[in-house]
């Protein structure tokens, strides 16, 4: 098998999601698979989005992900474009931006 090499940067941080921001910059995107729900993700991700207007969330979901967005629809205001997995089935990528809280 290859391996795809896109030369992108990165780096691992041993810190708390929960207290990430606080210590590190707004990055560009952010991803996650398997953490936590749409709404909480959102939770997560706010301090940085409301730091980097232009930020991109990148959310692998499973088949109940119309519930989640659903959920969060009512905390949350963002923009959505979903695309689906080619790694597994009834599965799917959320591309969330522009993301607002709710008042």
């Amino acid at each position: 098998m290859a391996l795809l090499q896109t030369n992108a940067r990165g780096g691992v941080h041993p810190l708390r999601i929960e207290d990430a921001h606080k210590t590190l910059p707004a990055p560009d995107v952010i991803s996650a698979r398997a953490l936590a729900d749409l709404d909480r993700l959102m939770d997560f991700s706010y301090p940085w989005a409301v730091q980097n207007a232009t930020m991109k969330m990148l959310f692998h979901k499973g088949r109940d992900y119309q519930a989640e967005i659903d959920k969060a629809r009512g905390r949350w205001a963002f923009d959505l474009v979903i695309h689906e997995s080619v790694v597994e089935a009834d599965s799917v990528i959320l591309e969330i931006s522009s993301l607002e809280r709710r008042a």
